[in-house]
């Protein structure tokens, strides 16, 4: 079957996103919008483009990955003639972020063998610090326009073992997963690419990883038996959780927690306590708080990946998620996030849109995309994201330099 031909509009925003420009991606998406295209399209262009050039040899921050992933998936939120907006302000922080010379271009390579061959040879690639070997191995992981689970479940893992960067490696394997699933996982192994790459960057820091471990096997708990828990985080529960949060040392954290699973405490309860205590944190905060942000974001990415797999080792990122908490200062105890509700994400999408890469547009997407699914994706949902999302961004420095250019084509949602 022939391949359809590109839209005039792909081309240009493509090389737009390559050329490091944002003002000039900026444009491109503004065509793209008048060429009728859907959001969804518009993200999967500048996905590719943004995926093949993007440079993954430096350290430097994903915010076009995230800010890619989150717009797509805010984006469903909103009205139809606002759905476009916050996939154009991803695609300004895909333009930022460093990229490579035309010749170094990335290409598709792909390594096919036995699934569980490869899952162990993408292990070893990933321990080894090999990310050309990881990238081609996960890619023979992947199936063309499907979901490969067995696929997330190792690149989670992995990268829940490594806390560097306060657990960026998993963020950042998370947000590229949801991006490529957003786009129906065409190119998924292309548009995974540069996640793979920064997870196989070698195990950097396992501290906290063997903590964890060391306490689950004094405590002799069945892994595979917690996942069977039906318990809530109530009374006695809660308390016990939200002393261990505040531990004086990893290991007493570790083991108040992995009490709390032995006791009985159902996994996404204890989730929804990780997760309701890091929103309340962000909203306690005197000031822009990233490492506390970077918690709630870490959470939410947690219970994302304790929801995709059904394996034993999905609640490794859960308990990472409680001794990142125990490195951060506890809120105050008489801290009150104000309340809001589904009526509320519209406008406080929005609010986060008039921001610009100059300002922390990739840093309150991420935290826009956690708050809203948070609220809106889980049964036991936490409100409090949402309250600790407009505190961020009314604390938050602003770049309303390019916001012009937007707000005639994007007039602000009438508040209910």
């Amino acid at each position: 079957m022939a391949v359809p031909a590109a839209l005039p509009w792909t081309a240009a925003l493509a090389d737009a996103v390559r050329s490091k420009d944002p003002d000039a991606a900026l444009r491109a998406g503004l065509a793209a919008v008048d060429a009728k295209a859907p959001a969804v399209e518009i993200a999967r262009a500048a996905a590719v483009a943004y995926a093949e050039t993007v440079d993954i040899s430096g350290g430097a921050q994903y915010r076009g990955l995230v800010g890619l992933s989150s717009g797509v998936r805010l984006s469903r939120h909103l009205a139809p003639r606002l759905q476009a907006l916050p996939v154009l302000r991803g695609i300004s922080l895909a333009a930022t972020d460093p990229k490579l010379p035309p010749s170094e271009r990335r290409r598709r390579v792909r390594v096919t063998g036995e699934i569980s061959h490869l899952t162990r040879s993408f292990e070893y690639a990933v321990r080894a610090g090999a990310f050309a070997d990881a990238i081609s191995i996960f890619s023979g992981l992947l199936t063309e326009g499907k979901e490969r689970v067995m696929a997330g479940d190792i690149l989670f893992r992995v990268a829940a073992e490594d806390m560097v960067d306060g657990g960026q490696k998993l963020v950042y394997a998370v947000k590229a997963w949801q991006l490529a699933s957003a786009l129906g996982w065409r190119s998924g192994d292309l548009v995974m690419a540069p996640a793979v790459a920064r997870v196989a960057t070698g195990i950097q820091d396992p501290a906290a990883y063997k903590t964890l471990m060391a306490v689950w096997g004094r405590e002799k708990v069945d892994i595979a038996a917690i996942g069977g828990n039906a318990g809530g985080a109530e009374g006695a529960d809660r308390d016990a959780i939200l002393t261990a949060l505040r531990s004086p040392t990893v290991e007493e954290c570790a083991k108040g927690v992995i009490l709390a699973l032995k006791r009985g405490v159902a996994l996404d309860a204890l989730a929804h306590v990780v997760v309701r205590e890091a929103a309340l944190r962000v909203a306690a905060a005197g000031e822009y708080d990233l490492p506390a942000i970077g918690g709630l974001v870490f959470a939410d990415a947690a219970r994302w990946v304790l929801r995709f797999s059904k394996t034993e080792t999905r609640v490794l990122p859960v308990l990472q998620a409680c001794l990142v908490l125990r490195g951060q200062a506890p809120r105050p105890t008489e801290v009150r996030a104000p309340p809001m509700g589904a009526r509320d994400i519209e406008t406080l999408v929005y609010q986060v849109c008039r921001d610009g890469p100059g300002g922390n547009l990739g840093h309150n997407m991420v935290l826009a995309d956690a708050a809203v699914d948070e609220a809106t994706g889980y049964p036991s949902a936490v409100k409090e994201g949402l309250g600790a999302l407009a505190r961020a961004v009314a604390q938050s420095p602003h770049d309303e330099r390019p916001w012009a250019a937007l707000e005639a084509r994007f007039p602000q949602p009438t508040s209910s």
